[in-house]
């Protein structure tokens, strides 16, 4: 039958030769079949199920030629858009070695859409890739934080466990709501697990909670500002809650005991909003900050801090003197 035609190429001849029983021959013209790459990778697999696999070939390459063969072909469709799921398939069945290509391709793939993101993150767990699943997460993080998503950025740097990150990202979420910057549904984004993320790391846990603190205290602040003084009180005690537990550093309380005084200069009708004890504590708060502030660097302005630590020194002794006053009445 073969007579009758010429000019056979090497896919035919293959078949010749696994017909005829000549396995190495059949092997050989294999490798230069390079329009049908799955033919050989398919091919030793069934030879291999059926222990025709020639010894002379693994001896000559010193591996398993199996794996050799679907590592190839996995790895020739690792970077196609819609077959890249497959390689992983062929890349599992290859031990240590398919392992290492798969932990390869989730680390280096450009993630498209956030369906392709879950798929990532799945295959990490299905095949105990932690460092992978985490090297994936920080660059979604570092992707969101570049965009300015910030409440996303947090997310995925928490996933990832890279506390600094997200002490990195609170810090910028808190100087912005400071500042009265529109960022409060990026701080709503923020999943604030907060059981789950303190059994993981305690520094992870205290920069979430600041920033859900200073969330509720600015949100309190916009209120006041709006008229709604009875929201002063417990704006101020959240503060106090915040510099009692030292949470941040100098910048940031002298940052909260700053908009304290502005919230209880909102409330200049007499009644006292404070009670004597707390508006002592804020003098307190205001000279520790203040000692601390001077030996800190970055306060090139001397004068101009000085200025503004006596403003607020003014208000809070009013409201210490106002409460008194209220107490004795």
């Amino acid at each position: 039958c073969t007579d009758q035609f010429e000019n056979l190429d090497n896919f035919d001849k293959c078949i010749i030769a696994i017909l005829e029983g000549d396995i190495m021959c059949a092997l050989q013209m294999c490798q230069g079949i390079v329009d049908r790459p799955w033919f050989l990778a398919h091919l030793v697999d069934l030879l291999a199920l059926a222990g025709w696999i020639p010894k002379k070939i693994e001896e000559e390459s010193g591996q398993n030629y199996l794996e050799y063969c679907l590592i190839e072909y996995a790895s020739s469709i690792m970077t196609h858009p819609t077959l890249w799921q497959l390689s992983i398939a062929y890349f599992a069945q290859c031990g240590e070695k398919g392992k290492a290509h798969i932990r390869t391709l989730v680390e280096t793939k450009p993630i498209q859409s956030a369906r392709e993101c879950v798929k990532m993150l799945s295959i990490c767990d299905s095949y105990s890739l932690f460092a992978s699943k985490s090297a994936i997460c920080n660059r979604l993080g570092a992707q969101a934080l570049r965009n300015e998503r910030f409440g996303e950025a947090v997310n995925w740097y928490v996933r990832s466990g890279a506390s600094q990150m997200v002490s990195k990202v609170c810090t910028k979420l808190l100087e912005r709501l400071l500042d009265d910057e529109d960022v409060g549904a990026d701080v709503e984004s923020v999943s604030m697990n907060f059981a789950t993320v303190k059994r993981r790391s305690r520094k992870m846990w205290a920069s979430l909670t600041l920033l859900d603190e200073i969330h509720t205290f600015c949100k309190l602040r916009g209120e006041v500002k709006k008229g709604e003084t009875k929201q002063a009180k417990e704006a101020v005690q959240i503060a106090l809650k915040i510099l009692a537990g030292r949470m941040g550093d100098t910048d940031l309380w002298l940052k909260i005991l700053s908009e304290c005084a502005q919230i209880l200069k909102c409330c200049s009708d007499g009644t006292p909003v404070l009670s004597s004890r707390d508006s002592l504590k804020l003098l307190h708060h205001l000279e520790h900050t203040c000692t601390f502030s001077k030996l800190s660097p970055g306060y090139d302005e001397k004068e101009a801090l000085a200025k503004r630590m006596r403003s607020m020194r003014i208000v809070f002794s009013r409201t210490v003197l106002g409460s008194t006053a209220a107490c004795h009445r």
